[in-house]
């Protein structure tokens, strides 16, 4: 049994491929599929329930063993940053980008969906343009003292 969150839900479908992991067992993963979801959502974590079928041979999965599933959807391709690159002061979500080798431009970013690693980018940076994936936070503060001394 699985948990998929509310935002998530939409896009988990039965019959889906599953890649699970399980943390006992060494190895490849095991692929499956999307047997049921709950039509319920748990109330406290906005979650629902998805059941994957499990093939068993030499019955080395035990109950109540931890599993991991990842399900590969079926997504158009986006322009994604690293989430390292996103900075959020005053809870706006900005980057720097590349403007020379050694200038950066702070930009205010829409963002989309988001990933284990990578945030969809909706507006505020263009497709071929290099931001700044680390260091985000020296930039801002750089870019803020050179603010407060020219002001």
């Amino acid at each position: 049994m699985f948990t998929a969150y509310e935002k998530d839900r939409p896009l988990v479908h039965e019959r889906k491929v599953v890649r699970v992991r399980v943390e006992s067992l060494s190895g490849s993963p095991i692929h499956a599929r999307v047997g049921f979801i709950s039509p319920n959502l748990d109330e406290a974590t906005r979650s629902a329930h998805v059941r994957v079928v499990l093939e068993n041979p030499g019955r080395r999965l035990k109950n109540k063993s931890f599993a991991e599933g990842t399900i590969k959807l079926d997504a158009p391709e986006v322009l994604a940053i690293p989430h390292s690159a996103v900075l959020w002061p005053g809870g706006t979500p900005r980057v720097f980008v590349r403007r020379e080798p050694d200038a950066y431009e702070r930009r205010e970013v829409k963002l989309g969906r988001s990933g284990d690693a990578l945030r969809e980018v909706l507006d505020g940076v263009k497709e071929g343009e290099q931001d700044a994936t680390s260091a985000g936070v020296l930039l801002d503060c750089q870019s803020r003292m050179n603010r407060d001394a020219n002001p």
